[in-house]
């Protein structure tokens, strides 16, 4: 910036502008706590659904604003976000699934009541295959059926009360109930639903570090992901090329290409 730009410059904040820009800092908040919630590697499933309906609630709040500055806001991130959250809030999703077993999250009380009902009857069914394979000698399992154990789970989730809900958000907790519950048939399936990771970010930036371009993830074993990063270190820091090294290369080159220049 020049000493002509400066002086057009106002020599400090005035009053209004200052109020505008709490304003704008209180309207956006929301969204910079949800970005650092769901930002990490270790983001799973279930925290989704609760980011996504808490965002909505917010915008919706600010529709009813006595501002018009914060209503105009709320008409111009709605559509962004409705669109974005409209497939999971319309159909069976590993998202709604994993919240649907969360203690904070499995009332659903966000979610059409006719979603709902598909979720829990999906979770019911996926209970009812544990069931089968409990028959066949597989896992820890309790005296009664998955099935069971998890009706009951959905009743108790509609039943708690409000500040009981929200202790289950913070820390750990929930993943305690599944550890503390005598429903251990249900672990194989919890451990499933929230192990999933709620976004690629990290697997994108294993591939971006290790300069993978991949057209078919039919070679994508440990073993081979182990072996590009061996090859992209001494790349990058004893002079080898990967042409240098042919016996490391993979069986297809149309599976996976390493450049030397990434």
């Amino acid at each position: 910036m020049d000493c002509a730009e400066k002086e057009t410059l106002p020599a400090e904040i005035n009053e209004r502008e200052w109020t505008q820009l709490k304003t704008l800092a209180a309207v956006l908040k929301p969204f910079k706590v949800a970005t650092e919630r769901l930002e990490g590697d270790g983001v799973t499933m279930p925290l989704v659904l609760g980011v996504i309906t808490e965002l909505r609630a917010h915008v919706e709040a600010l529709t009813r604003d006595d501002s018009s500055a914060v209503q105009a806001c709320a008409k111009l991130f709605w559509p962004a976000l409705e669109a974005r959250t409209k497939e999971m809030l319309t159909t069976v999703n590993i998202a709604l699934m994993a919240a649907a077993v969360h203690p904070a999250y499995g009332q659903l009380a966000d979610v059409p009541k006719e979603l709902r009902a598909s979720v829990r009857a999906h979770l019911l069914d996926m209970a009812d295959k544990l069931c089968e394979a409990r028959s066949d000698g597989d896992g820890p399992w309790s005296s009664s059926s998955p099935r069971i154990d998890l009706e009951k789970n959905f009743k108790w989730f509609d039943e708690m009360p409000e500040n009981k809900r929200a202790e289950y958000r913070e820390g750990d907790e929930a993943r305690r109930h599944w550890a503390d519950t005598r429903a251990t048939s249900l672990r194989p399936l919890i451990r499933w639903l929230w192990s999933t990771p709620a976004a690629s970010a990290s697997a994108e930036r294993l591939f971006s570090t290790l300069g993978l371009r991949v057209e078919r993830s039919s070679n994508l074993s440990a073993q081979n992901l182990e072996r590009w990063a061996i090859l992209k270190e001494l790349a990058q820091h004893d002079g080898f090329t990967i042409a240098d090294l042919p016996a490391l290369q993979p069986a297809g080159p149309e599976v996976i290409e390493l450049s030397d220049d990434d």
